[in-house]
């Protein structure tokens, strides 16, 4: 029996899920082994449906196997298979499909004489976009030897699950080959290039990582040998294997982050004077690679009352690249001016008005520290979108990625000065704004309308009720892509504790719903434009009016991103309950009846109660005898 059980066949395939990226070849293998009969072994693949039902592929015996959906691709050899030997073989796609996604289904005849073991394999196949997006910043393109140079870069991806993330820094240095520098991922250990090791372990290399897919690499005092073109490279992973124990890149993306000089300096000058200007000072300067002209413009005496002066500060923006469209990039710096500040600090907060002189909102910032924080940035798909960093001693430069219609508006940098108290704190010194810099680029999209239609406005309680929120489009433009909605059903009613407004459902543009309310509500995308409220159970708390709103995502088909357009909002549908004559009278007359009765026992208990206490028998009392009336009576 141990014989047989451990001789039993056995087919089997990669541990799944197998992630690919739509466009690429796959190929998925199938083992058979411990089988009987021919060496040769045939197999049969299948993709498993919905009930279990099989939508069959390819097969090694049977030509007219394949089902007559998928017979166009087996024939052009989009879809085959490939013998590997006598018991493998492997399904391959020429440039696997989005809707190519499932599981799949590795079958092999039977050919022993006992059926023993299992004679099929499953597997899943997840087939994802290429949404890898990297995105560099341009660093100084000139340092002095011994300032640091800041490498930054943004990777992101749509699909996380299952997939790994990893970032290179490398450098090109005239016509040799990219050199690695560091490499941090996909397992989230830092792997150090060759001939950076050594400047690695003594601390020259810091390593940034603030979240949100920004990595950051800085490069510490910087050397003749750092120059050269610096080259951002993300890479997509998976796991695989029976543990997971080995990685399988699917998907690379590179970009130039610009050609960096380092400017050598000179021999350093120690100068030493004494100026008498009504009170003696002494000023000891080290001045690294002057002219003679700085250095004389240093040793001129300097009046006391300048020592004291009021701090001056003053910011300056300027636009750097321009979002002429939806789905652009829109880029600024501000630059710094500061006067009587004594080793100043400066955090900068980027805000965004809508209208010029309109309430402003934060966008980020960064702290005098070089902390960056989301201020009122909150929309969680685009938190990779806006960056905002120091590009110099005292120039910051704000980036926003994917500008969309909502983005429309005008930016600008407010800039607060800080200096150290005796204690090294840091305090306020001065504040100053920016000027304003505005995107602008006109909206060539559709024009959208939205409106609500109810079946029934007067229902009865436990009915159920449905209404539509119908999204329509007015002016649809010749370069109109793929389009999605953000749905969102809400009713006002007075026991509402937000303003009377009280959040049902909601349907984003993914497809996934998320209800927020108590009340029984289901939500379904009926078509294209079409959403569907459903009310179950009707109840009195259900009354008040209901409305949708919706927020339209349209393709870029020349960017490929997805832009976020103005929100709509329909009007209101009354929804009122009518209760039956029984039904508004059930209530106050079965509590009248309960009442009633409650009240008779209570009096019926209460004058058994007074009744045995007050014409109980008194134990002293005497009764006269009946006889002496007897005889009285006789007399």
């Amino acid at each position: 029996w141990c014989m047989s059980f451990c001789e039993a066949r056995v087919v089997k395939v990669p541990v799944g899920p197998l992630v690919h990226v739509a466009g690429q070849a796959v190929s998925i293998r199938c083992d058979v082994s411990y089988y009987e009969g021919p060496r040769d072994q045939d197999f049969e693949w299948s993709l498993v449906l919905a009930g279990d039902k099989l939508l069959s592929l390819v097969s090694t015996f049977d030509s007219n196997f394949v089902d007559p959906s998928m017979r166009d691709r087996v024939n052009s050899g989009d879809i085959n298979y490939n013998k590997l030997g006598d018991a493998a073989i492997e399904l391959k796609f020429k440039k696997v499909r989005a809707t190519d996604s499932g599981v799949y289904r590795c079958s092999t005849p039977s050919t022993d004489s006992v059926i023993s073991g299992n004679y099929h394999a499953d597997v899943e196949l997840k087939v994802i976009g290429d949404s890898l997006k990297v995105a560099p910043a341009i660093p100084k393109s000139a340092v002095s030897e011994g300032e640091s140079v800041e490498l930054q870069c943004s990777a992101t991806r749509g699909f996380t699950e299952h997939t790994f993330l990893s970032v290179t820094w490398s450098i090109r240095k005239g016509s040799s080959p990219v050199e690695e520098i560091l490499t941090f991922g996909p397992d989230d250990k830092i792997k150090v290039g060759r001939n950076y090791t050594r400047r690695y372990t003594d601390g020259g290399f810091q390593l940034d990582l603030r979240g949100g897919g920004f990595y950051g690499l800085v490069l510490k005092r910087a050397k003749p040998s750092d120059q050269g073109e610096y080259v951002c490279t993300a890479q997509e992973w998976v796991r695989q294997g029976e543990e997971g124990r080995n990685w399988r890149k699917i998907l690379e993306k590179s970009e130039e982050m610009g050609k960096v000089v380092v400017t050598p300096t000179g021999e350093s000058h120690l100068i030493l004077s004494s100026v008498h200007y009504h009170v003696s000072l002494l000023i000891v300067t080290t001045i690294m690679g002057l002219d003679s002209q700085n250095i004389g413009t240093l040793m001129t005496p300097l009046p006391t009352n300048l020592i004291s002066s009021v701090p001056v500060l003053r910011v300056v923006a300027h636009r750097v690249r321009e979002a002429s469209t939806g789905g652009s990039t829109f880029e600024m710096s501000c630059r710094v001016t500061g006067q009587n500040l004594k080793n100043p600090g400066y955090s900068v907060l980027i805000r965004f008005e809508e209208i010029l002189g309109g309430k402003s909102r934060k966008v980020l910032s960064l702290s005098q520290d070089s902390v960056l924080q989301l201020e009122e940035w909150s929309e969680p798909s685009r938190i990779d979108s806006v960056v905002l960093e120091k590009t110099g001693q005292l120039e910051y430069r704000f980036r926003l990625y994917g500008a969309q219609v909502t983005d429309r508006g005008f930016y600008y940098c407010d800039v607060t000065a800080w200096t150290r108290d005796q204690s090294q704190d840091w305090i306020k010194a001065i504040s100053a704004e920016s000027n304003k810099i505005e995107i602008a680029f006109v909206h060539t999209g559709p024009v959208f309308n939205i409106s609500i239609h109810s079946e029934a406005n007067n229902v009865l309680p436990g009915d159920t009720v449905q209404m539509k929120c119908i999204i329509s489009i007015l002016e649809a433009s010749p370069n109109t892509g793929d389009m999605t909605f953000d749905v969102r059903w809400f009713q006002n009613t007075d026991w509402a504790v937000d303003n009377g407004v009280q959040p049902l459902i909601s349907m984003d543009r993914w497809g996934v719903v998320k209800k927020t309310g108590s009340n029984d509500t289901s939500l379904e995308r009926t078509d294209q434009h079409t959403f569907v409220l459903s009310l179950h159970k009707i109840q009195d708390r259900d009354v008040g009016e209901y409305y949708c709103t919706a927020t339209p995502w349209l393709l870029s088909p020349a960017t490929g991103a997805w832009n976020k357009e103005k929100d709509l909002t329909s009007t209101s549908s009354f929804l009122s309950v009518k209760m039956e004559l029984w039904e508004s009278l059930k209530m106050p007359v079965g509590y009248g009846l309960a009442a009633a009765v409650i009240a008779g026992l209570l009096s019926v208990l209460l004058g058994l109660a007074v009744a045995h206490c007050c014409f109980s028998k008194n134990p002293m009392h005497t009764p006269r005898p009946r006889n002496k009336l007897m005889d009285l009576e006789m007399d």
